[in-house]
């Protein structure tokens, strides 16, 4: 069935040809489609046949059709080119999309995919916004669909302008979160049956992969350059890293730009290869890869998401080469000395996070330094906001979030409320009560569940305990519970639970990467209880990092300690946060060894050279579709939708190669600052 977004394609039978019985023969060779039939075109508003001498070459004077794009000559006949000692005549397939040929190294150079959607529109991929994604930023406005899969034919065309993936069936969709609000949006691309797909992750074939819009990255290298990082510091230790390569879509007979085609986060042999349990397996000894997501696990299913209590939330020296300066955080908010999140006082005076809109909150968003939960009378700031509690006067704030309010929108007075049960103050990850861990993997019972939140929540005390008051514990024999253990050092009991060269690795690549959303969401780690499976939590599949490597103001100049420091909150509604995973063990000695020898190692080997190589030739090789990207959507210019999350060097960049010449000469201050206290 060919389906294409041109109203009057006339029916078949009108047009018997040589070609065809019931179709003309094109003129040209332009391919929009192929099918058993042969491949297809439409010339005129009506399909048309592609003629078997664009494929046998019988172009101009008998030369042949070329295979790539490189254009030599040019005369009244077209462009030429040459391959095997002689000339061939460029297909127009290499035309770019304001028609002419990008002589600069189109097809060439980087890939092409091409979506053809069943229903002739590309709604899919423009419409939908994430539910809770839309309920936050449309204020009462009307509501967009929610993300929904479309049957597409999809086809992949190589540098060299070959079909490597020729007319597949497939199904596509919106993917990201806050992402999936902005006018270019994210895709998930599944096939049918499994395919391998220009060559990524050693060739290997899955089903599942993804097109990142990099929209407010404005050198779109951010996630290729933390990716190509991962892959080698982690692939020493046999961990994975998504593997992924630049590429222009096409969705129908539109152009929509530069993506970048990376893998999906799962459990699955060459991803995250640990035991996958069958549909609807029931039992604990299987695989599980979970998520950091205190922004997002709310929203999932109840089985999909769990709480983590960080050691009911003990507090943590952070990680900022100075021995922590006399402070301490409590990675679930809450506030300890120094200055921290409701240290002194506590939290935002002026905003009510789930109070009335009486307009005298002084609200606290983790609780003031007396532990008192009630609103402050008489707080003066900012009075009628209302994040999502009720208009009685002298209610407690709600942590939970479990007041409604069915009013919505702007109420009287000019206050917003935020009502609804939309529970505002878990997505700002504030108080520490709410869902903050996703499962990413399949579990089909209570007691998979319960099992795994329980060994995450145990991991992380063994850690806290051997580092913080030396203290060994372990677990039974079914990993249900912790007990002391008197014959293990803190280091042992911390080694036996935790694979601890992938979390120094996952602390490098953190540290190099400065990501606004570290302490957030899109940090992932896994452990596998499989007959096979080492039963250690283990840490990989690092993710999403347009908010990194210097977009956002984090690690200005590519300097300041990190990943195991305080982290400023990602949407400037507390003080600081903290990855818990990260800090919790910095301060052992023998951990810190591990690290510098695994950083040396990689500085010696050349690793962070060949990424600033790789941002620089990227930026050379692709511009041509980089300066057609930017034709397309001009965020790099009119970025009003995310320009308060850009640093001033980032805001600064007006071209492509302004961004990324700023990304690699942040990144190669960034390597400096790092190696010099790092490297052995």
């Amino acid at each position: 069935m060919r389906y294409f977004a041109i109203a009057s394609l006339l029916a078949a039978g009108a047009f018997a040809s040589t070609c065809h019985p019931d179709y003309p023969c094109c003129n040209g060779c332009d391919v929009v489609y192929t099918d058993n039939d042969g491949d297809w075109g439409v010339e005129n508003n009506n399909w048309c046949v592609i003629p078997q001498s664009c494929n046998a070459q019988e172009a101009v004077g008998g030369y042949p059709y070329c295979n790539g794009c490189n254009v030599y000559y040019s005369d009244e006949s077209g462009d030429w080119g040459v391959e095997n000692n002689d000339w061939c005549l460029i297909p127009s397939r290499c035309r770019s999309s304001n028609g002419t040929h990008d002589t600069g190294g189109n097809a060439d150079v980087i890939p092409v995919i091409t979506l053809i959607s069943s229903s002739g529109t590309s709604d899919f991929a423009t419409q939908p916004v994430e539910k809770h994604i839309a309920q936050m930023s449309r204020m009462g406005r009307e509501m967009p669909p929610e993300p929904y899969y479309e049957d597409c034919v999809i086809t992949i065309e190589d540098t060299d302008g070959k079909k490597v993936i020729n007319g597949v069936n497939g199904k596509v969709k919106v993917r990201g979160n806050w992402t999936s609000n902005y006018v270019k949006k994210g895709l998930r691309m599944n096939f049918d049956e499994a395919q391998s797909v220009l060559g990524l992750n050693d060739g290997k074939k899955f089903k599942s992969w993804v097109l990142l819009a990099e929209y407010k990255d404005g050198s779109m290298l951010r996630n290729k350059s933390a990716f190509a990082l991962s892959r080698e510091i982690l692939g020493v230790d046999g961990l994975y890293a998504s593997d992924s390569k630049l590429v222009e879509l096409r969705i129908n007979d539109e152009y929509f730009g530069v993506y970048l085609l990376a893998e999906v986060q799962q459990i699955n042999d060459g991803r995250v290869s640990i035991t996958k349990g069958k549909d609807d397996y029931t039992g604990t000894d299987i695989g599980y890869l979970l998520e950091l997501d205190t922004g997002y696990s709310m929203y999932e299913e109840k089985m999909e998401s769990l709480t983590l209590t960080f050691n009911d939330n003990a507090p943590l020296k952070p990680f900022d080469g100075n021995g922590g300066s006399g402070k301490t955080i409590q990675p679930n908010g809450g506030g300890m000395g120094g200055g921290f999140i409701g240290g002194g006082g506590g939290g935002f005076p002026g905003f009510n996070w789930g109070g009335n809109t009486g307009g005298n909150a002084g609200g606290n968003t983790g609780g003031n330094a007396g532990g008192n939960n009630q609103n402050q009378q008489n707080g003066g700031g900012m009075p009628g906001f209302n994040w999502g509690g009720n208009n009685n006067q002298n209610n407690q704030n709600n942590q939970n979030g479990n007041q409604q309010n069915n009013g919505g929108g702007f109420p009287g007075g000019g206050g917003f409320n935020w009502g609804g049960n939309l529970r505002k103050r878990q997505f700002f990850g504030m108080g520490g009560s709410g869902e903050n861990m996703t499962i990413k993997s399949d579990v089909y019972s209570q007691e998979q569940h319960d099992f795994i939140a329980s060994y995450i929540n145990n991991v992380y005390k063994i850690m806290y305990e051997a580092a913080y008051n030396q203290k060994a514990y372990k677990f039974n024999n079914d990993y249900t519970n912790i007990v002391e253990a008197s014959n293990m050092t803190p280091r042992q009991a911390i080694e036996a639970a935790v694979d601890v060269n992938s979390l120094a690795d996952m602390f490098i690549i953190s540290e190099m990467t400065c990501d606004a959303d570290l302490y957030y969401s899109s940090f992932y780690m896994d452990v596998d209880f499989g007959p096979n499976g080492e039963k250690k939590l283990r840490f990989e599949a690092p993710w999403d990092f347009d908010s990194g490597l210097g977009n956002k103001e984090r690690c200005p100049d590519g300097k300041g300690h990190f990943a195991a420091n305080v982290i400023p909150d990602n949407g400037g509604y507390t003080n600081n946060k903290i990855n818990a995973w990260l800090a919790v063990i910095m301060y052992e000695d023998w951990y810190q060894d591990i690290i510098r020898s695994k950083w040396t190692k990689a500085y010696d080997s050349g690793v962070f050279g060949r990424v600033v190589d790789m941002i620089n030739s990227d930026a050379k090789n692709f511009a041509p579709a980089f300066t057609r990207n930017y034709e397309k959507w001009n965020n790099i210019i009119e970025n009003s939708s995310f320009a308060s999350e850009l640093s001033k060097g980032a805001k600064e960049c007006k071209t492509h190669a302004q961004a990324a010449d700023y990304l690699a000469k942040w990144f190669q201050n960034r390597v400096a600052f790092v190696n010099s206290f790092w490297h052995k």
